[in-house]
Parts: structure tokens; sequence; C-alpha cells
């Protein structure tokens, strides 16, 4: 598929992933109620704001259909800062987002602990035991986002240096970190389905061309390439599109074929405007980052949350959520 269709995703874009799994989709609106629960795995995206970011929208999504679902994780907000729809009689409080966490750092604390920062809550996140006082978790989905982190600080590595950033450098530590998370989740929790997110798209001031490489004409060339805008050549966001494109055209079908249940989500196009440009990034629509290109604001959230539902609720729906009660 070419990356122009998988930045372009329609909303219900998974459904076509599903059934190329020989899965027969039911419809939303005759689904059956059902419990399930659900580990949100990421880092500060999927920490969110003080109000619940991607979760809140979520749970409402996920409730207002007529289900019930358990959020799992060490995380666990505030009763006072979070969204309704996350407060009981829901079970929404809880998750595994961690600011500032690369992949590799997740990937160690599902059965270890690295001591990274207080917020890892002694890890042994799926586990459990060690000293935790926490059980061992099953969740019947896991949505795992995670990425940003790994190419920022790659970026400073690369910036101290004096270096330019290289693809053929950084894609496969990427790649490497990603492949151990996911074949430790399978093996942790097998019965689990993970939806992995894609990236979305990313800048944040890390604009310096002689880091970046994305001059003018570099982002012109690179747009051709990767059938985009220049607008999302900007910063490091190249790196950002050729990672998203790497896992839908090469990851997630090596890890079916190795009997991983697992599907991509196309959050990087909740932020991709009908002219190509990026939503947050220019004046025209302001609606999409609390701050410069990294963290969104509850507008963009709650659109990554309305993509989440969908995908939940089509593997709900027919049946493959994993350990479903």
């Amino acid at each position: 598929m070419p990356l122009t269709s998988f930045l372009k995703f329609p909303p219900f874009k998974i459904s076509a992933a599903l059934v190329s799994m020989g899965v027969a989709l039911a419809t939303l609106a005759t689904a059956t109620a059902a419990e399930f629960s659900i580990l949100p795995l990421g880092d500060s995206i999927t920490d969110g704001n003080g109000y619940g970011g991607y979760r809140a929208k979520l749970m409402e999504d996920l409730t207002a259909a007529g289900h019930t679902v358990h959020m799992l994780g060490s995380q666990k907000m505030s009763e006072d800062q979070a969204a309704p729809s996350l407060l009981p009689p829901n079970d929404g409080l809880h998750h595994e987002g961690h600011g500032g966490w690369r992949i590799d750092q997740l990937d160690a604390q599902l059965d270890g602990n690295q001591n990274i920062d207080k917020g890892g809550n002694g890890g042994y996140f799926i586990t459990g035991g060690h000293g935790t006082g926490r059980k061992a978790i099953q969740p019947d989905i896991i949505l795992f986002l995670a990425g940003i982190n790994d190419i920022n600080q790659y970026f400073g590595t690369k910036e101290k240096a004096g270096e330019q950033m290289d693809a053929k450098e950084l894609l496969p530590i990427l790649q490497k970190r990603v492949t151990s998370l996911v074949q430790r989740l399978h093996k942790l929790t097998p019965r689990s389905h993970i939806l992995m997110g894609t990236v979305i798209p990313y800048a944040n001031g890390l604009l310096k061309e002689e880091v970046t490489g994305a001059t003018q004409a570099q982002r012109e060339a690179w747009a051709k390439e990767d059938g985009v805008t220049p607008d999302q050549e900007l910063g490091v966001n190249h790196f950002v599109i050729l990672y998203n494109k790497w896992l839908e055209t090469e990851f997630i079908p090596a890890q079916r074929a190795k009997g991983v249940k697992i599907s991509l989500v196309p959050l990087y196009s909740d932020f991709i405007l009908p002219d190509g440009k990026v939503r947050g990034w220019g004046q025209e629509e302001p609606n999409g980052y609390a701050d410069y290109g990294l963290h969104p604001n509850q507008f963009a959230y709650d659109l990554m949350g309305a993509t989440w539902a969908r995908a939940v609720l089509e593997l709900v729906n027919s049946g493959r959520q994993g350990a479903a009660r």
C-alpha cells in the first residue's frame, strides 16, 4: 500500500485489516454488551493531561456502546482531575502512561524493574509481584503508542555530537525496540490483542536543519518520496513517517505471521487536514496541540480517543478482544 493511502485512512480502515485476518465484523449498532479490560501502554501521550487525554473519549464511547470496561495499569490518576467518563461507576482511572519514556524502557518494565523514575511504580507491569503489591494482569486489549521519545532523544544525541540524523541508523533502533516489546507482550499475555497506534506528527521545536536535514529543498524531495505535503516533513517528522510506514507494510504483517494478535490504528491520520497540512502546526487550524507539535490538546485527544474506540469496538463486536470475560 502506498504511503499516501496510509496517511489518509478512512475512519474504519482497521476493518479491512481485521477482515484480512478472516474476521467477520458485526455492526456496531447490533453488538452485544461485553465486559473486558484494556491496558493503555505508552508515554506522556498515553498519560494524557489531568483530564485523562485520549482515555476520556475512549471510555465515553465504549460505555455509550453499552460495554463495561476495566482500565488496567500501575498508574492511577486522581478522581478530582479525571474526566467524568473515567470515574466510578466506570473503572477508567488506571493506565500505564509514562512521560519521557522510550519504547525500550517500557519493554524492560513489563516483567522487570529498571527504576527509571518514581512513576515506574516498581516495574513488573504485566507480571506483578516482586514487592509491587500488584497481581499479574492479562488484559483483553493492549493499546500501545510510543516512539516519540526515542526520536526526541536520538535528536538530542546527534545535536550534542554535531551530527545529522540518519534514517539508516535511527530506524533499526526503533525497529529493534518495538519488536522486542511486542514479542515480550505476546509471551506474557498471549491472548491479548495489541492495538498499536501510529506515532502522531512530531515537531516540538526540533527544527535545526543541521541536525534534522530538513531543509526546504530536502523537505520537498522527501514529500515526493513519501507522498505527502512538504508541511508534513517539518523537523523530525520525516522519521515519524518512515517509521509508521514500516509498521504498516512490514512489521504488522510479520508479527501476524508469527501468531501475534496485533492491528495498526491510524492515529497519525487524526492530525492531517484535508489539504495535507498538520492540524495544530499553523494558525489556520489551532486545534491540535497544547504545545508546539508534541502533546495534543483535548480537542485532538478526543479525536484520538474516538479512533481508538472504533478499533476496540470492532474487536469486541467480532469477539477478537483476547481473554474476554
